[in-house]
């Protein structure tokens, strides 16, 4: 069955609970994070810090997208996630003192508040909640990044892509159905070239799966992408 652009309950489909640190800490310690914060805005493509760096500061995202992204000794560049509004990022640096593993680079206009060391450190000394909250959380990313791996050895590209697509719906509600993706980052992400993910998008749109156009693509059967989604 096709499911259409009036069909809303997208955003409520996934099955996999969306963690964001300062939903997972009592009300007083998320205020102590936004009271602590300073507000930083990147325009698209900006580079909020580099792979390598140690980082000085904490990073919570209140507009736009971050995409996260490893950089080989070879130039190859893959793309392994991208942030929301409401999720936080950059701080494992501060809890370990070791060199972000990632690059993280702004997709769109993005704004942040911006928690430095200093005040991280205070926050996670007075509130012992916030030291709870980001174990589970960094279980939580440890489980995906585990995840990512699994699916990038077993899974076929077709399966992969298509639930890629199913995923940024979920995120991206407000355009739905011309999500906002461009080939270029698909490729990234999947580490293939965009010639790659190019002609499977074309064979999605034979079979009327999703409809292509310049830095879109419009989700037309939800049902189909979902079939294609489920590994054998």
């Amino acid at each position: 069955m096709t499911t259409g652009p009036a069909d809303a309950p997208i955003a409520a489909e996934s099955s996999e609970a969306r963690y964001r640190l300062r939903d997972m800490v009592p009300p007083h310690v998320a205020q102590a994070l936004h009271a602590a914060a300073h507000r930083r805005r990147y325009a698209h493509g900006s580079v909020i810090y580099c792979q390598g760096d140690v980082g000085t500061e904490m990073y919570h995202i209140l507009s736009g997208r971050v995409r996260l992204s490893f950089l080989h000794s070879d130039g190859r560049e893959l793309v392994f996630i991208t942030f929301e509004p409401g999720d936080s990022f950059g701080y494992s640096t501060l809890i370990d003192g070791a060199p972000l593993p990632h690059t993280a680079e702004a997709s769109g206009d993005v704004e942040l508040e911006t928690v430095s060391a200093a005040a991280f450190s205070a926050i996670r000394a007075h509130h012992h909640e916030l030291d709870e909250a980001l174990l589970h959380l960094l279980c939580v990313h440890m489980r995906s990044l585990s995840a990512y791996v699994a699916e990038a050895a077993l899974s076929d590209l077709s399966n992969r892509l298509a639930r890629r697509l199913l995923e940024v719906a979920r995120v991206d509600a407000e355009s739905y159905p011309a999500i906002r993706l461009a080939q270029s980052e698909l490729a990234l992400l999947f580490g293939v070239s965009r010639q790659t993910i190019n002609k499977l998008l074309k064979q999605f749109e034979d079979e009327g799966l999703v409809r292509l156009s310049y830095g879109n693509v419009a989700l037309l059967d939800l049902d189909g992408l979902r079939r294609h989604a489920v590994t054998d």
